[in-house]
């Protein structure tokens, strides 16, 4: 039973890392990655999907994404959800390609992403301590 509950709390453990992760994958650091446009969505085929299914996304260097999209009617949707993402970012289009450049960091924005970093972290690291109190709290009644 005690095993049991170990391994419960375990693997809700590394649930809260793998969100802490994926929420800082997010983060906007002055380079072009591809997982910056992952909780991105667009208005297409008359719902809300993701841009990895409606484009391939890729990184033509440090600071420029490129997004591929297959069917010319989504390129204005996408260019739209990317705008309106709030990440700060204003697309290109050219053609059937939509380039992302990504300005680099100011000052300002980096302390502000020390702040957001921070906050990520200690929000897991309560989560994480709330599991654990939880499983001493389930042995103890044991």
């Amino acid at each position: 039973m005690i095993d049991q509950i170990g391994k419960q709390a375990e693997s809700r453990m590394k649930k809260s890392l793998a969100a802490l992760k994926s929420e800082l994958a997010k983060i906007h650091t002055g380079r072009a990655h591809p997982s910056l446009l992952d909780h991105v969505t667009a208005e297409c085929y008359g719902a809300k999907v993701p841009l990895e299914q409606v484009a391939s996304i890729s990184a033509e260097d440090a600071t420029t994404l490129v997004l591929s999209v297959w069917e010319k009617q989504n390129i204005e949707a996408v260019e739209k959800a990317i705008a309106g993402a709030g990440l700060g970012l204003n697309p290109v289009v050219s053609g059937t390609v939509v380039r992302v450049p990504v300005p680099p960091l100011t000052e300002d924005r980096r302390r502000d992403l020390v702040k957001v970093v921070h906050r990520h972290g200690e929000s897991s690291r309560v989560s994480i301590r709330n599991i654990r109190r939880d499983a001493n709290q389930q042995i103890k009644d044991l």
